[in-house]
C-alpha cells in the first residue's frame, strides 16, 4: 500500500508539474516571433503578400489552439487586398493526436471579406492560386514514389474530425469588368455541425446579394440536414430548403422556397435529387405571379441526365387579367450532349374582360430536340389558338448570342379578340392625358401625342431572328385579309416585315416595311391593286373621303418617337389610280349648277363640303416632304365634267390647300347638262381650303370670268349668260374687250 501510495503521489506530482509547465510555456512562449517565418512561407509558395497584424494566441490545456486576429492576404498586386480576415480561431484536441486522430474542437472565422475580380479576358484574379494547388495535387512521379517496403509500418495519416465550422459576417466584392457586373454578397453567415469521415448533422446559411448593375437585392436562406460517409465517398442531405427573398429588376416581392433530397455519390460522380418542390411568388407590374414546379427525381452523372415526369403551373393575377398555364414533362434524358423530349403537352387560360367574356385558350403539344455542344434547339408544336389550328416550328443556335428561325402557321386569327387589351401602363397613360387635357395650357402638342418606344426592341438581346408567318385568314373589325404572308428579320435593332403579301378588300398587296430602332426609323413600300380604297382607309383607322376600286403605291419613310414627330417627318410618293368611286363632303355637279345659278354674285366662301361627287377614273401622283403632301397632277373624269388639281395636304395639322378646275363637258348632256351648256369648255376654279375632316371650298369668280373673258363666246356668251344672270354678261364687258 504504500508503494501504490507513493506512486500515485508521484504521478500526481507529475501532473501537476507538466501543468505547471505547460502554463510557463504557453505564458512564456512568444508565437508572434514566428509570424515572419509564415509570411515569407506564404510569399514563396503563392507569391501573395500574406501579413498578421494582430496577435497570435496559444492555448494548451485542455486542447491546443490558436487565435489570430486581423489577417490579410494581398492580390497579385501588392497594393491591391485580395482577402481580410478580422478574427479566426482553431483548437485541437492534444490525446487524439497520439492515436492519429486531428479533433478540431472547432473552426471559427469571424470578419471574412474577399475582392473577387474577373478581368476583361476572363481571368480570376485567384487563377494563379487555383493552378498553384493543381500542381501540388498532381500524382509524384514514379521514381519520387516510396516503395511499399519503404511505407510499410510507417502510421497511417491523421483522421480529421471537426467538432463544428462557424463563418461569421462574410463579405465577397465580386467585379466582374468582362460582363460589365458588380455583385456584393453581404452578412454571409455559415454554421456547420461536425464533419468527419463518417458524421451527421445541420447546416445553416445565410446571405444577402446586391448588385446595381442586376437591379438585384435578395436575401438567402438555407438549412439541411446531412450524412458525411467518406469511406463509401457519400455525402446526403435530407430536407434541404432554400428560400430567396427580395427584388430583382422589374420582379419585386419575390418570396420563393424550394424543398428537395440530395444524394452525391462521389466515387461515380454520381447525383440523385429527389421529391424537388418549388413555389415561387412575386409582383411583375400590377400581376401578382406564382409559379409550381414538381419534379420526383432527377439522376445526374458526368455523361447524362435523367429526369422523371414532371408538372409546372405558373398564374398571373392583375386587375384586369388573368393568366393561368399548366405544362407537363414526360421523362426524358440527356445524354451525349444530346437531348430529345415528345409529347411535351402546354395549356394557357387568359381571361380578360377586353377579350370578351370567354377565356382565350391555346393549347400545344411540342416535341423539342436540344445538342448542348453544338448549342442548338429545335421545337415543333402543333395545337389550337382561339379554337384555330397553328403549327410551328422554332430553331435557336448558340446560346450566348443566340439566332432564332421560326416557321409559324395559323388557320385564323381574330384580331378583334384583342382589340381592347391595353396593360396597366397604357390605362395609366390614357387616364393622364385625359387629366392633363383638363389643362391644355400645361401641355403641348408634341406631349399629348402618344409616343412610339421601341427601346425594347433595340435592347432585345436576341442578336438575329429570321422567320415566315402565313394566316389563312385575319379577322378585325368585319375587315378580312387572306392569304396573309410575311418573311420576318431582325438584327441589331432593326426589323423587317419584307416581302409581306395578302388578299384584301377584293384586292391584293404586296409590299415590305421596316422599323429601325436605333435611328427610330420606318419605313414602308406597299403596292396595292384591285382594291377597294374605302375598304383600305377604314382599316387604317381613317374616315373614307374616297371610294372606288384601283390601284395604290406606296414610297415612305419618317423618323421620330412620337406620332406626331412621324408626321411631321414624313417623306416619300404616292401614287394612285381609281376606278368608279366617289369623292365625298364636295358635290362639285353641285358646284356647277351654283355656279349657273349664281354667277356675277360676290365671291363668299360656300360653305362646308357636304354630299359626293361622282368620277370614273382618277389618277394622281404625290411628293411627301417633312409631312408636306405636294400634289400637281389631279386628273378626275365624271360623266358631267373633267377635273383636273393641285395643292398641299399638311398632315400633321390635318389641313389642306388645294385648287381644282373643272370644265362641263360635252356628256353632261342627258344629264340635266341641258341648262349647262352656256358654260360648256368653261373652267370653274375652285378653291378648297380647312381641315381634312370638314373642307371648306369657294367659287373663285374672279378667275371664272378671267376664263370667260379668253374663250371665243364673245357677245354671244355676254347673251347667254344674261339670259340665266341678269347683268353677268354686261358686268363682264370689259373682260371681253367689248
Amino acid at each position: 500500500m504504500k508503494a501504490l501510495r507513493i506512486s500515485l503521489l508521484a504521478l500526481f506530482a507529475l501532473v501537476i508539474i507538466t501543468v505547471v509547465a505547460g502554463a510557463i510555456f504557453v505564458a512564456t512562449f512568444d508565437a508572434n516571433r514566428y509570424k515572419p517565418e509564415i509570411e515569407n512561407f506564404v510569399f514563396a509558395q503563392f507569391g501573395r503578400v500574406f501579413k498578421i497584424n494582430g496577435n497570435i494566441n496559444l492555448t494548451l490545456f485542455p486542447n491546443i489552439g490558436a487565435d489570430i486576429n486581423r489577417a490579410t492576404l494581398s492580390d497579385k498586386d501588392p497594393k491591391q487586398t485580395f482577402v481580410t480576415i478580422e478574427s479566426s480561431r482553431v483548437s485541437v484536441a492534444l490525446l487524439p493526436l497520439l492515436s492519429g486522430q486531428v479533433l478540431v474542437d472547432g473552426l471559427y472565422i469571424d470578419g471574412l471579406s474577399a475582392n473577387v475580380v474577373r478581368d476583361k479576358s476572363g481571368l480570376l484574379n485567384f487563377a494563379d492560386l487555383l493552378n498553384r494547388f493543381n500542381r501540388q495535387d498532381e500524382p509524384a512521379s514514379p521514381k519520387s514514389m516510396p516503395s511499399h517496403s519503404e511505407t510499410k509500418g510507417q502510421p497511417s495519416s491523421f483522421q480529421v474530425d471537426i467538432a463544428s465550422i462557424v463563418i461569421a459576417n462574410t463579405r465577397i466584392h465580386f467585379n466582374d469588368v468582362q460582363n460589365n457586373v458588380d455583385l456584393r454578397i453581404k452578412d454571409l453567415n455559415l454554421k456547420t455541425g461536425q464533419i468527419s469521415p463518417r458524421s451527421s448533422g445541420k447546416l445553416e446559411l445565410s446571405a444577402n446579394a446586391e448588385s446595381k448593375s442586376l437591379a438585384l437585392n435578395v436575401n438567402i436562406r438555407a438549412n439541411s440536414e446531412y450524412k458525411i460517409n467518406l469511406s463509401d465517398q457519400k455525402i446526403d442531405f435530407n430536407q434541404l430548403s432554400a428560400k430567396v427573398f427580395g427584388n430583382w429588376q422589374d420582379i419585386k416581392s419575390i418570396d420563393t422556397q424550394t424543398t428537395l433530397n440530395l444524394t452525391a455519390d462521389l466515387t461515380n460522380a454520381h447525383y440523385t435529387l429527389r421529391s424537388i418542390k418549388s413555389e415561387l411568388k412575386a409582383k411583375v407590374s400590377d400581376q401578382a405571379a406564382e409559379i409550381n414546379f414538381n419534379i420526383p427525381k432527377i439522376n445526374v452523372s458526368s455523361s447524362t441526365v435523367s429526369v422523371e415526369p414532371s408538372a409546372l403551373t405558373l398564374s398571373l393575377n392583375g386587375a384586369h387579367r388573368q393568366i393561368k398555364s399548366d405544362l407537363k414533362l414526360p421523362a426524358f434524358t440527356l445524354a451525349n450532349d444530346q437531348l430529345n423530349v415528345k409529347k411535351i403537352a402546354a395549356r394557357v387560360s387568359i381571361t380578360d374582360p377586353a377579350m370578351g367574356k370567354v377565356p382565350l385558350i391555346i393549347q400545344t403539344n411540342s416535341d423539342l430536340s436540344l445538342n448542348t455542344k453544338s448549342e442548338t434547339l429545335s421545337l415543333r408544336l402543333t395545337g389550337q389558338l382561339d379554337d384555330s389550328p397553328i403549327k410551328a416550328s422554332i430553331g435557336l443556335a448558340s446560346f450566348s448570342k443566340p439566332t432564332v428561325t421560326f416557321d409559324v402557321a395559323v388557320d385564323q386569327l381574330k384580331l378583334d379578340r384583342f382589340e381592347g387589351v391595353a396593360t396597366t401602363k397604357d390605362r395609366v397613360t390614357a387616364d393622364s392625358k385625359q387629366s392633363n387635357q383638363t389643362n391644355p395650357q400645361n401641355l403641348s402638342n408634341e406631349t399629348l401625342s402618344p409616343a412610339v418606344d421601341l427601346t425594347g426592341l433595340k435592347n432585345l438581346k436576341l442578336q438575329r431572328v429570321k422567320g415566315k408567318i402565313y394566316i389563312g385568314k385575319l379577322l378585325f373589325k368585319g375587315i378580312s385579309l387572306e392569304q396573309l404572308k410575311a418573311e420576318v428579320a431582325l438584327s441589331q435593332g432593326k426589323l423587317s416585315v419584307s416581302p409581306h403579301s395578302a388578299q384584301l378588300f377584293g384586292g391584293k398587296t404586296t409590299g415590305g416595311f421596316t422599323v429601325d430602332a436605333n435611328t427610330n426609323q420606318f419605313t414602308l413600300k406597299e403596292n396595292v391593286t384591285d382594291i377597294k380604297i374605302e375598304s383600305l382607309l377604314a382599316a387604317l383607322g381613317k374616315v373614307p373621303k374616297v371610294t372606288g376600286k384601283g390601284a395604290l403605291a406606296l414610297d415612305l419613310t419618317s423618323t421620330g418617337n412620337t406620332i406626331k414627330t412621324l408626321e411631321q417627318n414624313l417623306a416619300g410618293r404616292v401614287n394612285i389610280k381609281l376606278h368608279d368611286g366617289t369623292i365625298k363632303g364636295i358635290d362639285i355637279g353641285a358646284i356647277i349648277n351654283k355656279v349657273r345659278a349664281m354667277l356675277g354674285k360676290a365671291p363668299t366662301q360656300e360653305g362646308a363640303g357636304s354630299g359626293q361627287t361622282t368620277f370614273s377614273d382618277m389618277t394622281a401622283s404625290a411628293t411627301i416632304q417633312q409631312g408636306i403632301v405636294t400634289n400637281r397632277d389631279l386628273n378626275v373624269k365624271a360623266p358631267l365634267f373633267r377635273l383636273v388639281g393641285a395643292g398641299t395636304v399638311n398632315i400633321a395639322q390635318s389641313t389642306l390647300n388645294y385648287l381644282t378646275k373643272v370644265a362641263v363637258v360635252e356628256s353632261s348632256s342627258g344629264q340635266g347638262g341641258k341648262d349647262l351648256a352656256v358654260l360648256r369648255g368653261i373652267t370653274i376654279p375652285i378653291k378648297i381650303t380647312g381641315n381634312l375632316d370638314k373642307p371648306q371650298y369657294i367659287v373663285d369668280v374672279a378667275s371664272l370670268a378671267g376664263e370667260l373673258a379668253k374663250s371665243q363666246l364673245g357677245d354671244k356668251a355676254q347673251q347667254e349668260i344674261n339670259k340665266f344672270v341678269p347683268g353677268l354678261g354686261d358686268a363682264l364687258k370689259g373682260l371681253f374687250g367689248r
